[in-house]
């Protein structure tokens, strides 16, 4: 995955539209960079706009407080609506990417108030996916066009965050995650998995093979065969039994010519 554009707007300390382009300008030259800034200036927001509209979901939200409330909105504190800024009718998150596919593709989650007032009733987000290649509207209800983009990119909402945005504080819980969670994360990232298949064929194919191979053992020794000396043996018999038998063979041809001669005289 490559991301090509971040957008949105209204978005907690962010007012009005915002752009940050890693497909041209500055940014597309720059091999690494930094997002600097002073507490609130909205850098942690960029990220969240990111998992926004890819996950309708906010990775830091996760270790909030599963019910209480926030603001006359009646929020719960894991609501990814509540970024949506105090006194803004709607607001909206876009990302731009490259998927595994090679395509080029916008995400787009927004939410608005009634009648996108600013003391309206906040209606319910929604997400939206299309192809920027071929102009093709993909998924459908939220639900299909999450698990579109699930498999469009390779991995779920968490480990885009322990990987990708890793928020704050979190980068702990990436080290301490288990063996095997980041052994499945890091092969999604690096396309490892394939060696993982691979390595379960042979693995299969080895076994397969060693058990025709004992059975093969097992019909053997069933026969009773004999051992490499008494082989040896009956073959060293078989060799002069064919000598004898060539030998005798020749005598017999000479005794045919002898009677055919008998009888021409």
């Amino acid at each position: 995955m490559r991301i090509l554009a971040i957008r949105g707007s209204n978005l907690a300390s962010l007012a009005g539209d915002f752009t940050v382009n890693f497909a041209n300008g500055p940014l597309a030259e720059a091999g690494i960079f930094a997002i600097t800034g002073p507490t609130g200036a909205g850098k942690s927001t960029l990220l969240d706009a990111m998992s926004l509209a890819l996950f309708d979901a906010i990775p830091r939200l996760a270790g909030a407080p599963a019910s209480g409330q926030l603001s006359e909105d009646e929020f719960s504190p894991r609501d990814p609506r509540a970024i949506l800024r105090h006194g803004a009718g709607e607001g909206h998150a876009e990302l731009d990417f490259v998927a595994r596919d090679g395509k080029s593709y916008r995400s787009r989650w927004s939410v608005r108030r009634a009648r996108g007032k600013a003391d309206g009733k906040v209606q319910q987000a929604s997400i939206d996916l299309e192809c920027l290649d071929t102009s093709e509207r993909l998924g459908g209800r939220k639900r299909e066009t999450l698990a579109e983009i699930e498999r469009l990119i390779g991995l779920n909402a968490e480990q885009f965050g322990r990987a990708v945005v890793l928020a704050q504080g979190e980068f702990e819980a990436f080290i301490k995650a288990s063996g095997d969670e980041r052994a499945q994360l890091l092969e999604k990232l690096t396309g490892a998995a394939i060696y993982t298949v691979l390595g379960r064929k042979a693995f299969e194919k080895a076994k397969a093979v060693r058990s025709g191979y004992e059975s093969l053992k097992e019909q053997i020794a069933r026969q009773e065969g004999l051992s490499d000396e008494e082989r040896a043996a009956l073959e060293a018999t078989l060799g002069k039994a064919r000598t004898h038998r060539d030998a005798r063979a020749q005598a017999h041809e000479a005794l045919q010519a002898a009677s055919r001669w008998t009888e021409r005289l």
